[in-house]
């Protein structure tokens, strides 16, 4: 027992000191635990360096990266790099779903022909709100107006009020293009010093059409709606075309910049019960004149437009008479608003 037990010793000394070969199938044979350093870096481990190394989701994005939409959101973030159209702020409608509040500031000149001359300076607010991701409640028209016309008494007051739905028809994203309809009612409501209404007999309808389409720094809107007058005696039956182009000239050091035009034309199509001339009062009022059945009005708009981020933009335009002599109430007119996204 002793023997065998110093060969045993004996044979362990050996094989630490490298004094003894080591039989070849011993040294293949797996060996039946391994380092610790030697075992594979767990799945756990590489999911949390993933999840570290990867960017963090972005306000307006979900946490898997994918835009949101819906209530309040509206439509998708590609969409909403649309800008907003100017120059005919009450009607001219964008097809984009969103929710946000508009300020408006108007200065407007009335010809020396009509009114006598003289100007209107109007404060407003704009409220949109997505209901869901295809449908949006607009209220478009409200506010208070200084009128001071040559041919009228000045004086101030309160305008109509004017809300209604808008529904997204079509949105392609590979094409860039956006299509929405709906419609508003607007409630006479405002006074009749300042040439708005003054019975809910003369209330009136104003459905649209809108649509909208990018191409990369380029942008366009079209817009095609109409007014129709609940009391054809009190009002003019028109419809209302609106076009404007914009394109983001330096997107790197001044995103989101970029200078518009734009194109307005008011056809009337009826003659109403009111006063006996051959105006109507364009976008601001509906005066249910006798003799403008069959005219057009247009005005065109040079202006610029600041998305300054996904919630905040700016724009500035001056719009100015192109249909000669039928310029209505139209000599020249600034435009500035201040738009809140959410």
């Amino acid at each position: 027992m002793q023997k065998m037990t110093w060969l045993t010793l004996l044979l362990i000394f050996s094989i630490t000191t490298g004094g003894c070969t080591v039989p070849t199938g011993l040294r293949n044979a797996t060996p039946l635990w391994k380092p610790v350093t030697d075992q594979p870096v767990s799945d756990s481990s590489e999911a949390d360096s993933k999840a570290r190394s990867r960017p963090a989701p972005k306000p307006h994005e979900k946490k898997t990266g994918e835009p949101e939409v819906g209530f309040l959101h509206g439509s998708k973030a590609l969409f909403k790099e649309l800008p907003d159209p100017q120059g005919n702020p009450i009607y001219f409608e964008s097809p984009v779903i969103d929710s946000q509040i508009k300020l408006i500031y108007l200065w407007h000149e009335f010809p020396k022909k009509t009114l006598g001359g003289g100007d209107l300076n109007v404060l407003a607010a704009q409220v949109r709100v997505a209901l869901t991701e295809w449908m949006a409640i607009i209220a478009t028209k409200d506010g208070y107006s200084w009128l001071d016309a040559n041919g009228l008494p000045e004086d101030s007051g309160w305008n109509d009020f004017a809300a209604g739905l808008k529904f997204r028809l079509f949105e392609d994203e590979a094409a860039k293009t956006i299509v929405s309809a709906g419609f508003r009612w607007e409630t006479h409501n405002g006074a009749a010093e300042v040439l708005q209404g003054t019975s809910s007999d003369d209330d009136e309808i104003s459905p649209f059409i809108s649509a909208g389409k990018s191409w990369d720094r380029l942008h366009a809107i079209a817009h095609l709606g109409g007014r129709i007058p609940l009391d054809s005696d009190r009002g003019n039956h028109q419809m209302v075309l609106d076009l404007q182009f914009s394109y983001e000239l330096l997107p790197d050091s001044l995103p989101g910049l970029m200078p518009t035009l734009s194109f307005h034309a008011i056809q009337y199509l009826s003659n109403g019960k009111g006063l006996p001339v051959n105006f109507g009062g364009i976008d601001y009022t509906n005066l249910g004149t006798t003799k403008v059945s069959g005219k057009l009005t247009a005005w065109g708009d040079v202006g610029l437009r600041w998305n300054m981020s996904q919630r905040f933009s700016a724009g500035v335009s001056y719009g100015y008479p192109i249909s000669q002599p039928n310029r209505d109430i139209f000599e020249q007119r600034v435009t500035l608003d201040f738009l809140v996204k959410f």
